[in-house]
């Protein structure tokens, strides 16, 4: 699971709580308050360092593409480049470092058109590099 989705959604609940704890708090301000804290601290700790992602180092992905609009190609060219980090990673650091959607510092380098004779466009080049993570 994406570590950033997990905390989006324990500030979530956790806002939810803090809510109702607060409506709480004007008709029974005593045991409502107290479970409360206790949900609110069992939140806290599903959130702990214990769930924080491993990195392991940078890598990087290169694509081209051909494409007759200069925006399509680059979009392959992207795509292309994401598939070969996620194989780069795959062989350098194990299966599980190779989501993208974990990775870490992702940068998107010389994503253009390449000229190619009579100054048309004759091929798209992207080139990704990211840090593999874990979650």
């Amino acid at each position: 699971m994406n570590i950033s989705k997990l905390n989006q959604a324990v500030r979530t609940t956790v806002f939810t709580i803090a809510s109702i704890a607060a409506t709480a708090t004007a008709t029974m301000p005593s045991a409502s308050v107290v479970g409360t804290g206790v949900a609110m601290t069992g939140l806290m700790a599903i959130s702990s360092p214990a769930m924080a992602a491993q990195c392991k180092g940078v890598a990087v992905g290169k694509g081209t593409a051909k494409a007759f609009s200069n925006k399509a190609g680059i979009r392959r060219a992207k795509r292309r480049a994401i598939r070969n980090w996620k194989s780069e990673v795959k062989d350098r650091f194990g299966r599980n470092f190779a989501d993208f959607d974990d990775a870490r510092n992702v940068r998107f380098l010389n994503c253009e058109a390449v000229k190619g004779s009579g100054g048309q466009s004759g091929f798209q080049r992207c080139t990704v590099r990211a840090t593999a993570c874990n979650g």
